[in-house]
């Protein structure tokens, strides 16, 4: 009987497990080539798209590729290889001495045949069974470790810089941001009592301003303040009026007072009275201290005795000839030495005599 077709049925199930084992190396080969490509594409800062392709392109080609290869050059079973694994389930080099001794047509050669072929029967094909050392193992596992944590670091470093170059990534597109914008309200607070001159409602973007208006009063009254709901100065009190930098939605009222009225109504609100018509009741205040100071002059320049300082610069020339102003000065010196407190009476005294004796 020949050989080949004693062991076939054994020999097939072995190149089972030679390209398994085949498999199992390429792989191996092929997750270590998977992680080599990311490292490269990560340190290179390439795209998303060659990472992907790359990567796992070159690590998936490894399998179809060098598993025949692999398996060609070392799991392939030969005669004598499949001898030796039936041999060492116990039938002690049975079948290794009658492949060698196969060609052999001496008696000797015939009874171990015959021999060989009445134990081989006897050993079940299921006994052959696949196995892989411990280190193929962890091999495998670290592999498969060192490729999935490179791809995923190369894949996330591409991703990152895809967004911030387009600011967004193809299944959320960079979006432009909705242009903000704020109305402005301009309106009169009590009926009837004037108007507002251009557009009173305006919608400005966030920042912007708005174009001027203008508070016009009705007869018999007059422009106050702008105000608030609730009677409170907003902003600029200038007329015509226009809002810089608007950030929000406002409501602004022009607010007018009668003339016939003594003084304007004060708001009802927490805030304070315009600057305007604060600086106007101090140009007043100046107006009438400054009529009473001409008033004063016109009345002949009178002197406060309480205040011995007050001079007289009018009065140093009397008759348009003579200078009483040395006269005048010590007149003044004599009577603030005699207002001023924080000197002795002694020293006065003293003061007193030398001032007199000055006299002619």
């Amino acid at each position: 009987m020949n050989s080949e077709e004693l062991l076939r049925k054994y020999t097939k199930r072995l190149r089972i497990f030679g390209f398994a084992k085949a498999l199992f190396i390429s792989a191996i080969a092929g997750f270590i080539v998977c992680g080599a490509v990311a490292v490269v594409t990560w340190l290179s800062h390439a795209s998303l798209a060659v990472v992907l392709w790359l990567s796992l392109g070159l690590g998936g080609l490894t399998l179809p590729v060098g598993t025949p290869i692999v398996y060609r050059l070392y799991f392939r079973p030969t005669k004598a290889y499949v001898a030796a694994r039936l041999d060492a389930l116990g039938l002690d080099e049975r079948m290794i001495t009658m492949c060698e001794f196969e060609n052999d047509e001496s008696c000797i050669a015939s009874l171990q045949r015959d021999d060989a072929i009445k134990h081989v029967g006897r050993v079940p094909v299921k006994k052959l069974r696949f196995s892989v050392t411990l280190p193929l193992i962890i091999l495998l596992v670290c592999s498969i470790m060192f490729a999935t944590s490179f791809v995923t670091v190369s894949a996330l470093s591409a991703e990152r810089a895809e967004s911030e170059i387009t600011g967004g990534t193809e299944e959320q597109p960079n979006v432009e941001p909705k242009e903000v914008t704020f109305t402005v309200e301009y309106l009169v607070y009590q009926e009837g009592t004037g108007t507002i001159d251009g557009e009173t409602v305006q919608i400005v973007k966030k920042g912007g301003f708005t174009k001027a208006v203008t508070a016009i009063p009705a007869d018999g009254y007059r422009f106050y303040a702008w105000v608030d709901e609730n009677m409170r100065p907003v902003g600029s009190q200038e007329n015509p009026r226009f809002d810089l930098n608007v950030r929000a939605d406002m409501k602004v009222y022009a607010y007018f007072y009668e003339i016939t009225a003594a003084e304007p109504p004060q708001p009802d609100g927490d805030g304070d009275e315009p600057d305007e018509d604060k600086s106007d009741d101090k140009n007043d205040s100046d107006k009438d201290e400054g009529s009473s100071a001409e008033s004063g002059k016109e009345g002949g320049g009178s002197t406060d005795e309480s205040n011995p300082s007050a001079g007289r610069e009018n009065n140093h020339v009397i008759d348009g000839k003579q200078d009483y102003k040395e006269n005048f000065d010590r007149e003044q010196s004599e009577k603030e030495l005699s207002y001023d407190n924080s000197l002795p009476d002694e020293l006065k005294d003293a003061l007193g005599d030398y001032y007199n004796g000055l006299k002619p």
